[in-house]
């Protein structure tokens, strides 16, 4: 086999050798201006915070469709109940009403019959009375 050595130097090139030392590797050269190269990073970077941004919104939105969901599941799981609570407090307020009137029916129940029997003690023996009025005392004008 023949070798001819190309290299300008005369010298032989060796293959680099895994073990024993670093493997070169030649340095990239951007073709064009070093501020587009700059502006493409700054674009990456930009479509890259705008993914991130996207997918934390899409990530709450789930979250708030889900606890939407659940909190339409619970409104159709207690309608009935609460329908139950408004009917028994609408009766409740009613009973509550019914039971003022009668109060305040049951309070001026004796009154009159006290006044009745006062004023029998104090009139004399077989004297008619053909009116009895009650008189709302007024307050004193002030000076």
């Amino acid at each position: 086999m023949i070798e001819i050595n190309l290299l300008p130097t005369g010298e032989k090139r060796r293959p680099a050798s895994r073990a024993g030392g670093a493997l070169r590797v030649p340095a990239l050269k951007v073709p064009g201006d070093p501020y587009m190269v700059g502006l493409g990073g700054v674009g990456l970077l930009l479509l890259l915070g705008l993914g991130f941004a996207y997918w934390t919104v899409d990530t709450r939105m789930a979250e708030a469709r889900a606890r939407l969901d659940k909190a339409v599941d619970d409104s159709t799981r207690f309608a009935s109940t609460i329908q139950l609570v408004e009917t028994l407090k609408a009766r409740q307020d009613t009973i509550q009403r019914k039971i003022d009137v009668i109060r305040s029916v049951d309070e001026q129940r004796y009154v009159w019959p006290h006044v009745m029997d006062e004023i029998a003690r104090a009139v004399p023996p077989y004297t008619w009375l053909t009116k009895v009025a009650a008189v709302e005392e007024k307050a004193p004008a002030a000076p």
